[in-house]
């Protein structure tokens, strides 16, 4: 593709940026873009960092020191982590990226005493940075330990002399740097020197490949090192002298036309095709070649005016080119340049407002490229324009030329035996090119102001034509003669198409409907109408899919012709800047590229889905006014001018745009507690900072500031949200949580951006934290089991309480049954006793004495009887004897009229409980004593007290001589009253009772707990 030039240049677009944008000031000698994609801009009032959209300013306060240091910006470098060193009046400051802070480094006397110094940085590394200062020399810090070394201390910088002043090359252990007159390479390893053209006579001497003879002694103003071929170049009053990478010979001089007392090489920088960017102090920016050694542009400001293709002034101080090929030039002191390589951005075509033949900003409609490559230009109010695209050169044709400059041009034509035609508000207009003229058409069948305004014209494949106007349809011979009207009471918009394979019209009226008619030779017939209410401005035939695609205002619609029915409507909703759309011109890659009230849109129709082009956004562009031009470049006019681009170019570039989080506050206040969101991945904030707030930016610097922004906050939004208004996305009162938050935009090209992420960790209060719950949980349980515990504690207690007054009143009762048997019954059986006794005497007959005799014995048994149930009903007085006692007594008793026999075992140390408890215990064993004479066999019953550390076991085993004791154990009927009383006072003494029984022994074992109040041994006791 050839560029579009300007008098055989190429036409530049170039973005101003001054302090009307947030430029901190204009003087902006150091510019850098960054690791992130951010463009750093020194000046002399602070730091300027420039998104693409907004710049962020850093300047000195007195009462911060994380603030950068005070003064003017002088050296900017970044380290392979990120950081920035920069320099300033006073001192040396490091931009710590991750917690968007500053730290100072002063030079110091020898007390340790700070010194201002002018410091200015050239190289870092990921431990060190190197800088020249005009107290210290040039210093290596380390600032990981904060030594300092003193490389040459009789290096200064020479702001004065040149910005590009010095060169480190590490791996050759190299400073080359300018002086006064000449330069100097110092070797740091081995503090050695070399001088050249210093005009001493230790000077190295430099070969030469070319015829120039050069004086011992110059003055050069700028000094870089070339990126493709690693030589050294040498800006001076004479030219640049370019040598090898030893500097030992000269390869090229480099002649330029400057006047030595006017201008001055201030900058000098490379691009990626090897041509350099020289900033010429009074001459503004040229590109020059240093293959072909020559000028290829100069671009310098206009005449007065600051347009797009202009510089803010011809005094450049700096110039940088970054890694897309855009040029940033330092206009000293308005602000900074940017140049837009042409083929790889949307361009509008320069526009003097002092040049009558210039476009003047009068908006476009109707385009057209006649045979010879001109292009043709209708506006709305200001005639037509021709244009030269490989000159850049206007002609304007207005009302001397045949065109009336409220003629409102609607379309320009050109017929395929090479007529060029224009409709517009006075008719159809035809150029005539011997005449360099325009002439009006005769309209015969027209009456009306109506009919007059022409607002398109179609050419048939007879050679016929039909005209639209506000008055109906004309149809038009070869020789554009008027042959009929049609629909005359309708208002036409002027778009017209004409399908030749089914010989059908298809024409819109403004604001109405789409007619379709039926083209016969010499006549129009109606076939239908549809789109009522629409205004269809553009058709485009599309055989591959076999449908129309309709430009209209409200969307691009998909138009079947065999069925008449509409596929589909895309809208905003579908992607489209607007629903008012122009024009539609297909690519080679089938891409359609739209125009619409809103900026340019790519539309995939394979894919069905729409981007918009960011850089156009908010230009209004018109109808009739695309063009596609023989050499593949795309026109699109408007209200703003006429734009170009190269749709393959522009597609191909694949630059990826990063977006970056540029600001984040919580609760309205900037966030200062660790590192910044985008140089962490993850922010962790307390239940009280709840609303957040974040500011995006795409680092894209084609668009203008114009990207599409879009977010979403994981739990929030459900689906990617565009950011409507500014860069700022802000969440109020979120809950606790963990959120994912990400960011994108569509770039320059209408592409989508690879998202950034970042996760928010707001923490819950602790009453909503997972150790306070655990903690309330244990407490809750530790509340509910002293609860039940308590609860059961009191029940036993009070079951406690109720089996020791059963027992009591058991004991009681025993003791008035005893007494009641002794004093009432003992009594009688002693009173019968003595009956039977002196009847005994008295009876002569043998068998009434036998019967006395018996009943004597009865009643003797019956007493003896009485005193043994009264003596066991009787409680056991355990104040005065211990269980293993009473139990080793009453063994004694049963063995000695018992049929059975105890054998009663006794082990370990005596250990008393409380009375009542041996009380309960005896009963027990008394009550086993007692089952084992009724239900005992033939053998030994063994009984055994065993005192333990921690319990009295007691243990009963009865042998047995057919079928084994009846127990609960066994059986589902109720236990007897004996084996209830067992298990009742076991329960009191809060004993473990184990019954075992089979068919040869019946076993009982009770493990009694000490009462830890009586356990102490009995001193009473034998054992």
């Amino acid at each position: 593709m050839s560029p579009i030039l300007t008098s055989g240049q190429a036409v530049f677009s170039i973005r101003h940026l001054t302090t009307h944008d947030g430029l901190s000031q204009g003087s902006c000698y150091y510019i850098l873009k960054d690791s992130r994609g951010f463009v750093w801009m020194s000046s002399q009032n602070g730091l300027n960092r420039f998104d693409g959209s907004h710049f962020a300013v850093y300047r000195f306060d007195e009462q911060d020191s994380t603030t950068i240091g005070k003064g003017e910006v002088r050296g900017l470098v970044e380290t392979p982590q990120g950081d920035l060193w920069v320099g300033t009046e006073e001192c040396l400051s490091q931009y710590i990226r991750r917690t968007n802070s500053f730290r100072r480094f002063y030079a110091t006397n020898a007390k340790g005493q700070r010194i201002p110094s002018l410091q200015a940085p050239f190289y870092a590394d990921d431990s060190t940075v190197w800088y020249g200062s005009n107290y210290e020399g040039v210093v290596r810090l380390n600032f990981r330990t904060g030594r300092k070394t003193s490389i040459e201390p009789t290096i200064k910088p020479k702001f004065s002399i040149a910005l590009q002043w010095i060169i480190h090359q590490p791996e050759q252990h190299t400073l080359t740097y300018l002086l006064p007159s000449g330069l100097v390479q110092y070797d740091y390893k081995t503090r050695q020197s070399r001088s050249f053209f210093t005009g001493s006579p230790a000077d190295q001497l430099v070969k030469s490949s070319t015829t120039v003879t050069l004086p011992k002694q110059q003055t050069f103003q700028c000094l870089f090192k070339s990126r493709r071929t690693g030589h050294y170049c040498l800006a001076g009053s004479q030219g640049v002298l370019e040598f090898d990478q030893h500097l030992t010979q000269l390869v090229r001089y480099h002649p330029l036309p400057l006047d030595r007392n006017s201008y001055r090489i201030a900058s000098v920088d490379e691009d990626q095709q090897g041509n350099w960017w020289l900033g010429v102090e009074g001459a503004g920016l040229w590109q020059y070649s240093p293959h072909q050694q020559k000028v290829l542009q100069t671009i310098s400001p206009g005449n007065g005016q600051v347009t797009a293709t202009s510089l803010l002034t011809n005094q450049i101080a700096r110039v940088y080119v970054d890694d897309l090929g855009l040029v940033w030039v330092n206009a000293d002191p308005f602000g900074v340049d940017i140049l837009y390589p042409t083929s790889r951005t949307v361009s509008t075509i320069s526009d003097n407002p002092f040049n009558v033949s210039d476009l003047n900003t009068h908006p476009i409609r109707g385009l057209c490229e006649d045979r010879q490559g001109y292009l043709w230009i209708g506006t709305t109010d200001g005639g037509i324009r021709r244009y030269e695209p490989r000159t850049g050169i206007f002609k304007a044709y207005l009302a001397d030329k045949g065109v009336r400059n409220q003629g409102n041009v609607r379309q320009i034509t050109m017929t395929r035996d090479g007529r060029l035609l224009v409709t517009s508000l006075q008719g159809l207009l035809q150029y005539s090119p011997e005449q360099d003229r325009f002439i009006e058409l005769p309209d015969p069948l027209c009456k009306d102001e109506d009919c007059q305004y022409n607002r398109g014209i179609c050419e048939l494949p007879d050679g016929h034509f039909v005209l639209a106007s506000y008055g109906g349809l004309f149809l038009l011979n070869a020789a554009l003669k008027q042959l009929s009207r049609f629909d005359s009471g309708n208002t036409y918009f002027g778009t017209l198409y004409f399908d030749p394979a089914t010989s059908l019209l298809y024409a819109s009226r403004r604001d109405q409907d789409l007619v379709v008619y039926k083209y016969e030779p010499g006549r129009l017939s109606q076939q239908y109408v549809t789109l009522a209410g629409y205004n269809i401005m553009a058709v485009h035939p599309d055989p591959s899919r076999h449908c129309l695609w309709l430009c209209s205002d409200r969307g691009l619609v998909q138009f079947d012709p065999k069925t008449r029915r509409v596929l589909r409507t895309y809208t905003v909703h579908d992607g489209l800047p607007d629903d008012v759309v122009y024009n539609l011109l297909p690519d080679k890659q089938g891409i359609f590229w739209l125009s619409t009230n809103n900026g340019l849109a790519k539309f995939s129709p394979d894919r069905q889905v729409i981007r918009p082009v960011v850089a156009t956004k908010g230009r209004e562009y018109n109808s009739v006014a695309a063009l596609s031009s023989r050499r593949g470049i795309f026109y699109f006019g408007g209200v703003h001018g006429l734009d170009y681009f190269s749709p393959e170019l522009l597609t191909s570039d694949q630059a990826v745009t990063p977006v970056r989080i540029v600001d984040f506050r919580v609760n309205d206040q900037p966030y200062k507690n660790g590192a910044v969101p985008g140089e962490t991945k993850q922010i962790t904030l307390d239940y009280n900072q709840r609303t957040i707030s974040i500011s995006l930016a795409a680092l894209d610097y084609y668009s203008n500031g114009q990207n599409q922004l879009f977010y979403k906050l994981s739990g929030v939004n459900p689906d990617w949200v565009p950011l409507s208004e500014g860069n700022v996305v802000r969440y109020a009162n979120l809950p606790p949580d963990t959120y994912t938050f990400q960011a994108r935009a569509l770039d320059a090209y209408g592409r989508f951006t690879p998202a950034t992420h970042f996760q928010i960790l707001i923490e819950p209060p602790f009453w909503q934290r997972w150790w306070f719950w655990a903690l309330l949980l244990l407490l809750l349980l530790g509340t509910v089991a002293f609860g039940v515990n308590y609860y059961d504690r009191k029940e036993l207690a009070q079951q406690q309480q109720l089996l020791q007054n059963t027992l009591a009143t058991q004991e009681d009762e025993r003791k008035r049954i005893a007494r009641d048997l002794h004093d009432d019954v003992g009594n009688t059986l002693a009173a019968a006793k003595g009956i039977l006794e002196r009847a005994q005497t008295q009876v002569s007959e043998p068998a009434e004495l036998a019967n006395v005799t018996h009943a004597y014995s009865l009643v003797d048994k019956a007493s003896s009887d009485l005193r043994t149930i009264t003596h066991d009903l009787m409680p056991v007085e355990f104040d005065k004897y211990s269980l293993s006692d009473v139990v080793a007594q009453r063994v004694d008793e049963v063995n000695r009229s018992g049929k059975i026999y105890f054998e009663f075992i006794l082990f370990g140390t005596v250990r008393r409980l409380t009375p009542e408890r041996e009380l309960v215990a005896y009963r027990i064993i008394a009550e086993l004593m007692q089952n084992a004479q009724k239900h005992a066999g033939t053998g030994i019953a063994y009984i055994q007290l065993g005192y333990h550390a921690r319990e009295l076991m007691i243990e009963v085993q009865t042998p047995l001589g057919g079928e084994p004791i009846i127990t609960q154990a066994t059986v589902t009927t109720p236990a007897g009253i004996g084996q209830k009383n067992i298990t009742y006072r076991a329960e009191y003494l809060q004993a473990e009772l184990t019954i075992d029984s089979n068919a040869d022994s019946y076993t009982v074992v009770l493990n009694i707990p000490y009462d830890a109040t009586s356990t102490a041994p009995d001193p009473h006791s034998d054992h």
